[in-house]
């Protein structure tokens, strides 16, 4: 980055020599000014190494004093054994220099000290550029104000004006100033400054502070030492680079202290409120032991109540574990098994000294589980739980990246579990029925699970081969072929209802979801097996993204096509007990009923999650090329660019593969499928985008769950129909005033929304 260059006054003195930057500002950029100190009384303080200088270059008038000595103190610092009173004039003002346009900190000092014997601390104003900043008040001589703000240089000047103002209440004067260049990314504003409320470091010895040079920028934190309910502790941070990376320069030192309950008994408060707990708790939790609060144990011992088991099984949990749980230090055993948690496994989790047993399963928890956790379980002083978190792993057994459904990577494996799922392997014929309209009124048990898209559904049912050969005119009209066999069309004509105790079948015919293409009936006879499924009448998405496809689907319906399939996976992932993985989402596998509402199809690579309570077991890959992994962010992509999987060019590279330099380099527009000529809203594009290459993400402690992948597709189909709506007002107001010319005013295409 470009040096900075800040201007000195004409004798140079007050700020640092050395290169400037915008990236690392160190003393070079500090002015630091040591008020009512003679010309040439420079000094190094001795505790920050950081240089002090009279203020004589920067203001003409006042007078220099002395405060009174018996002020004087051992620990009192060098700049308020002195000041500069203002006895004449309404206004007196420092000229600070400072290039146009930076963002820097100004801190202001004061203490009265009896300088002028008569015992009368004044009262005044402080601006900055114009502006008031503060009322400078004292309760006393000996109090010590200072005050801090974060300002912007204005765009036409290259100074900083800090004025006294007498409002009539006494002398204005000052102790020390200070100036601190920041970095122009810190502390946005949408206008004005910033007035310093409180910096406070949880955990810091009472008594001390940390600034300059622990703090890059010379902030200033106080201590907030713990009150009797709390106890302070050095956090395991090993962060150090993480701050520096940062813009902010947290120190290291702040960061590495804090403060936790004693006894768990604020925590648990927390945690309630964190998560919105629907029990009756009430008053203290573990008092009157009588009438402690319920899923809880506590120890009573002579000192002290402890909360040593929490069993939050079962209570809709979800998020992230939130950090207050570290608070509960006396726990033993916690239970936190069939929610909805997220995210990564917490490393608090294993510096909780008194805990034996930790349930974690049957949660969508991502990422690895921490080596101190997996340490504690293998030396047997911990027993951890952490089934059917689809995406958790033990740090061995981190999973890799398949070359063809992440961009950067080589290796996947799927998680999956052999014992339970094996059973699904005999779905080896697809057939797909073609309800008759005729028969509808003639079948039994009929319910209508949607009002958009009435589904007739009837108990599910065992056919035999003969009679699938008869539905199906001896197999004569293929649609497609499946992950394990070919799809046929057919008519159901009878209403035989056989029962059946075959376990795939059953299992699959459970499934309920307006997005799921419901399962008919299945047929297990000797060698040949099949399942039977509704007709989806507008066929495959991959049919209508082909290019020869000359009805080309808007973005509004291709973002109601990921809804709806996103919103089948978040089904199959968090609602089923156990979870079901697809394996083999792509665009041949989502199909379009006859008012083009999607559905998810083809189950012959599906796979359950234990229930038995054993870890995963790898298995391998299984799948299309260009589909490897369980997340659907390859058909997002799709959808998004117009392009299939496997690009069809010589090299035949694959799409996730194409598209990561383009995201980089290109525009949103370029990366969309042309054949929608913009007809867009850029930032719903964008979003859909991002959520896109956050599910084909090598890392999986990254990728988005379902959960939030429907949110933000939603987010996207919302912004879109506003795009839409707006759009469609302006052509009826355009119409009717015989103006020809459409433009969208929330877009940045021109032209109207295509009709499908």
């Amino acid at each position: 980055m470009s040096s900075i260059g800040t201007k000195l006054p004409e004798n140079g003195v007050g700020v640092e020599q050395g290169v400037y930057s915008t990236v690392l500002c160190t003393m070079s950029c500090f002015i630091s000014i040591d008020c009512g100190i003679s010309e040439g009384s420079d000094y190094k303080d001795k505790k920050t190494t950081i240089s002090y200088t009279s203020d004589a270059g920067y203001i003409d008038a006042g007078t220099n004093y002395d405060i009174s000595s018996e002020y004087y103190k051992s620990d009192t610092m060098m700049r308020l054994l002195n000041l500069r009173s203002f006895p004449h004039g309404i206004r007196n003002c420092y000229t600070l220099p400072q290039d146009k346009g930076n963002k820097c900190l100004i801190r202001a000092i004061f203490m009265y000290g009896n300088y002028d014997s008569k015992n009368q601390p004044p009262q005044f104003a402080l601006y900055v550029d114009g502006d008031q900043w503060h009322t400078v008040r004292f309760d006393d001589a000996s109090h010590v104000v200072r005050v801090e703000i974060i300002h912007n240089v204005p765009a036409t000047t290259t100074y900083v004006h800090v004025c006294l103002v007498d409002t009539g209440h006494g002398t204005p004067f000052i102790s020390a100033l200070e100036l601190r260049q920041l970095n122009n990314s810190m502390y946005q504003t949408q206008s004005g400054s910033l007035k310093l409320f409180g910096r406070l470091d949880f955990g810091l010895t009472a008594g001390e502070t940390v600034r300059y040079s622990a703090d890059v920028y010379d902030r200033i934190w106080i201590s907030d030492y713990p009150s009797s309910s709390e106890e302070a502790f050095r956090a395991s941070c090993y962060c150090n680079d993480a701050l520096t990376d940062n813009d902010y320069k947290l120190p290291y030192q702040v960061m590495a202290t804090a403060v936790r309950p004693v006894n768990g008994l604020e925590a648990i408060r927390k945690v309630k409120s964190a998560y919105g707990v629907e029990r009756n708790w009430q008053g203290d939790p573990c008092v009157p032991k009588e009438y402690k609060w319920e899923d809880l144990q506590c120890n009573y011992d002579r000192n002290s109540t402890r909360i040593i088991s929490l069993n939050l099984s079962s209570s809709s949990l979800s998020g992230n574990m939130d950090f207050s749980f570290s608070g509960l230090t006396s726990l033993e055993s916690l239970d936190l098994s069939n929610n909805n948690l997220i995210g990564p496994v917490p490393d608090f989790l294993s510096e909780l000294p008194s805990l034996k047993t930790l349930n974690l399963s049957w949660n969508n928890f991502t990422g690895s589980v921490p080596p101190a956790l997996i340490e504690k379980s293998k030396i047997e002083s911990l027993t951890l739980r952490t089934e059917g978190n689809l995406h958790l792993f033990q740090a061995e057994n981190s999973s890799k990246c398949q070359a063809d459904s992440c961009a950067r990577k080589k290796t996947f494996f799927a998680p999956v579990i052999a014992s339970i799922a094996s059973c699904l392997v005999i779905v080896v014929v697809i057939l797909a029925i073609w309800w008759s309209l005729k028969r509808r009124k003639q079948q039994a048990h009929i319910v209508k699970s949607n009002p958009e898209d009435e589904m007739v559904e009837e108990k599910k049912r065992q056919f035999t081969y003969s009679e699938l050969m008869t539905i199906t005119n001896n197999f004569e009209k293929l649609l497609g072929k499946g992950a394990f066999g070919s799809v046929y069309a057919g008519h159901l004509t009878d209403n035989n209802t056989k029962d059946t105790k075959v376990v795939a079948a059953r299992l699959l015919t459970k499934l309920h979801h307006g997005n799921l293409v419901s399962i008919i009936g299945y047929c297990n006879e000797g060698g040949h097996m099949g399942l039977i499924y509704e007709y989806m009448a507008n066929g495959t998405i991959k049919e209508h993204l082909s290019e020869k496809n000359p009805n080309i689907l808007s973005w509004e319906k291709r973002l109601q096509i990921a809804c709806d399939a996103a919103r089948a996976l978040e089904y199959l992932h968090d609602d089923c007990k156990p979870p079901i993985i697809h394996r083999d989402i792509k665009t041949s596998n989502i199909l379009l009923t006859e008012k083009m509402h999607a559905k998810i199809s083809d189950f012959g690579l599906s796979r359950l999650m234990p229930s038995d309570g054993k870890t995963h077991v790898l298995t391998a890959v299984a799948g299309t090329p260009g589909y490897m992994d369980p997340n659907f962010g390859v058909v997002l992509l799709e959808l998004i660019t117009g392009k299939p999987a496997v690009l069809e060019t010589p090299e035949n590279p694959l799409l996730v593969n194409w598209i990561v330099p383009m995201v980089e380099r290109a525009d949103i527009k370029e990366i969309m499928d042309l054949r929608l000529k913009n007809d867009f809203d850029t930032n719903s594009a964008r979003k859909a985008l991002e959520t896109a290459m956050a599910c084909v993400e090598c890392n999986l402690s990254q990728r988005l769950v379902m959960r939030q992948v429907v949110a933000n597709l939603r987010d996207c189909s919302e912004m879109e129909k506003a795009r839409v709506k707006v759009w469609k007002e302006n052509e009826v107001h355009n119409c009717a005033s015989g103006n020809t010319v459409y433009v969208s005013t929330l877009g940045s295409s021109v032209g109207g929304p295509s009709a499908m």
